[in-house]
């Protein structure tokens, strides 16, 4: 079990530094509705690590 929260910690990780370097990358280029699309997903993965260390106490 803790394996499986490590591992879902680390592609979370993964995923925040991809939404990170989309961002940077398309800062110059993107439109409003993609940036509040890629906000409400960083709030969604925020909301999971929570959730994920909230069950590991």
């Amino acid at each position: 079990k803790k394996r499986d929260l490590d591992e879902a910690e680390e592609e979370l990780s993964k995923n925040g530094c991809m939404i990170i370097e989309l961002m940077n990358k398309k800062l110059k280029t993107c439109s409003l509705e993609e940036m509040q699309a890629a906000v409400e997903f960083s709030k969604t993965l925020v909301q999971q690590l929570k959730d994920l260390f909230n069950r590991r106490d």
